[in-house]
C-alpha cells in the first residue's frame, strides 16, 4: 500500500498493526482474554496475472490505490506483483503464502 500512496485516516491503525500481539494486546488486553494462533491462508491461482486482476478488482483499496498512478507506476507494480506470484508457482498453480495472526477474545467478567 506504501507504493500505491493509499491515504489512511488520521488516526488509523496501520494494516500491520493487527499482526502485532503486543498491539492487540494493548489495546484489548485489558477487557478480552486473548488467545492468538498464528497460520497461513494460501493465495492460489492459475497465473500471476489472473491473481493480479483479481486483487485490483476485489480489494477496494488497492483498486483505489492502483487507480491513483501513473502508467509506467501502474505497469512496475503490476510486473512486480505478478513476479511474486510466479516465484510461488507449483505443478498444480500457483500458491503464495499469506500469513495471518488469529485473535480470540472471550470478555473477562467484571
Amino acid at each position: 500500500m506504501e507504493r500505491v500512496g493509499y491515504a489512511r485516516p488520521p488516526g488509523a491503525d496501520l494494516p500491520g498493526d493487527w499482526v502485532r500481539r503486543d498491539h492487540v494486546t494493548d489495546l484489548l488486553g485489558e477487557a478480552f482474554e486473548l488467545e492468538f494462533a498464528e497460520a497461513v491462508c494460501p493465495w492460489t491461482g492459475d497465473s500471476g496475472a489472473a491473481m493480479w486482476r483479481l486483487l485490483i478488482e476485489s480489494d477496494g483499496p488497492a483498486r483505489e490505490g492502483v487507480a491513483g498512478l501513473n502508467a509506467s507506476e501502474r505497469a512496475a507494480l503490476e510486473r512486480d506483483w505478478i513476479d511474486y506470484f510466479e516465484r510461488h508457482r507449483t505443478p498444480e498453480g500457483i500458491s503464495a503464502p499469506r500469513p495471518y495472526l488469529l485473535i480470540l477474545g472471550r470478555r473477562r467478567v467484571r
